[in-house]
């Protein structure tokens, strides 16, 4: 096999899961409901608004502090259990969460492939976002719920948490990558004729 078309091969199958960060910026900014299809995904209970339009100078939270980047954060409705699902499957690699009222909030992450269940028990704070790691990979649906912690001295109560840039993979490219793909599988077996 000629080198060069097996080079070719391998970035163009390496593309065809390429990571993904979601910061939310542009989900909205109103407290709405993140919609399905957002990214590929289903969602369930989550919210995306920008803390800078909700008076947080004056009753700072872990909203403001849980902002990686850009403005906009996802959080649970009503402190309540929220998910992401997708029929196709995806990796979910990483996030950020921060605590919205209460330190020490205790939040259980439970995926499913169908087959297999995961699970992830952590600790965030309301001060500064803690980067959480999990790299579970075609898994169908995710499900995170909070509890305990006590209040942090802010005037909000609630188990809400953000989340902010989440890294998550694919299991099913966009159909511009399978094009790539195809294209590079044609020239891979053009190189192979070549050679032969």
């Amino acid at each position: 096999m000629n080198k060069y078309a097996f080079v070719l091969a391998a970035n163009l199958l390496s593309a065809a899961a390429c990571a993904e960060t979601i910061t939310f910026d542009d989900a909205g900014a109103d407290a709405n409901y993140v919609q399905n299809g957002y990214h590929g995904l289903n969602w369930d209970n989550f919210l995306t608004f920008d803390p800078l339009t909700v008076g947080e100078e004056t009753n700072p939270s872990g909203f403001r502090a849980g902002t990686v980047s850009g403005a906009n954060v996802l959080f649970n409705g009503a402190g309540d259990p929220a998910g992401i699902s997708a029929a196709q499957g995806f990796t979910l690699q990483q996030a950020y969460f921060t605590a919205a009222w209460r330190e020490g909030l205790e939040i259980h992450a439970v995926a499913s492939d169908g087959v297999r269940t995961y699970v992830k028990d952590f600790t965030v704070g309301t001060l500064a976002p803690t980067v959480v790691s999990f790299q579970w990979g075609n898994v169908t649906s995710v499900v995170f719920s909070s509890s305990g912690g006590a209040m942090s001295g802010s005037n909000g109560n609630g188990f809400q948490f953000v989340i902010d840039n989440m890294t998550l993979t694919s299991a099913v490219p966009e159909p511009g990558t399978w094009a790539m793909l195809l294209v590079g599988l044609g020239l891979l077996a053009r190189a192979r004729r070549r050679a032969a």
